[in-house]
């Protein structure tokens, strides 16, 4: 397994090739995991922002969404969600961003990559999935998130 790459590594590749690159003011969910075209691969959303959107503590639905290859993060690919959909919220309002559950940390965010990681790497040497493991980080992921995406990330990590 010598080109396993960690979560955090993955996720700062991938945020750095999300809207091409541009800067545009956006905000990138943090990685889950999607079964796509048979495969799991590691996915996030893309939410573009406004100041003000920010200020109100509102937000758009995702714009785009990626994904890329679980074990090494190669295969970059990324949907606008027009095109190519993964949520059923509609287009045509804005959402509370809500709050999370509990302020997480740099400690909590490497604690739930690291999560992530052990997963990962059980589905490369076996082909599964944990479930209970991946259910415990979803648990984990959403005290840290506004509450008001947890349903995106739902969709996203679209499991079968």
């Amino acid at each position: 397994m010598d080109n396993f790459m960690n979560t955090q590594q993955i996720v700062r590749n991938m945020n750095q090739k999300i809207l091409g690159g541009a800067k545009i003011p956006h905000t990138s969910s943090f990685p889950v995991l999607r079964k796509k075209d048979g495969k799991y691969v590691i996915a996030l959303f893309t939410l573009l922002q406004t100041r003000e959107q920010r200020e109100q503590n509102k937000m758009q639905r995702p714009s785009y969404w990626c994904v890329a290859d679980v074990q090494d993060g190669d295969n970059f690919v990324e949907y606008n969600c027009k095109e190519n959909e993964f949520c059923t919220a509609p287009y045509d309002r804005l959402y509370n961003r809500g709050i999370p559950a509990r302020a997480g940390n740099e400690q909590d965010i490497k604690s739930l990559y690291a999560q992530l990681d052990e997963i990962r790497m059980n589905y490369v040497k076996s082909g599964v999935i944990d479930a209970f493991s991946y259910k415990r980080y979803l648990d984990e992921l959403f005290k840290l998130i506004p509450s008001g995406q947890i349903n995106f990330y739902r969709e996203l990590s679209k499991m079968v």
